[in-house]
């Protein structure tokens, strides 16, 4: 008996513990989608709009992300871009997660 409870835990520690490929693959797309927004200021207004509708394509495909620490940062630094761009023209931009 207490052998099975010692491999129920050590079972159960391990799986806790697990990082599937998927995971590191997600985390790393979601910083080098943070890491491109910080450049946002510096491009063309075709250019926000274009990595606005990849980081909404992303986020249907990956609805957890928008739990990343970095999720609120990328949309505050699209917002900032885009209205950098357009002031004038009074534009908004959409990131549809859900």
């Amino acid at each position: 008996m207490k052998k099975l409870v010692i491999m129920l835990t050590t079972a159960c520690a391990m799986l806790s513990c697990e990082i599937t490929t998927n995971d590191v693959a997600a985390n790393k797309e979601i910083i080098a989608l943070y890491q491109e927004s910080l450049t946002l200021n510096n491009v063309a207004p075709d250019s926000v709009a274009r990595f606005a509708t990849k980081v909404n394509n992303y986020m249907q495909a990956n609805p957890n992300a928008k739990y990343d620490e970095h999720y609120n940062d990328i949309v505050s630094n699209i917002q900032k871009a885009y209205f950098t761009i357009s002031v004038g023209d009074f534009e908004t931009i959409t990131i549809n997660y859900e």
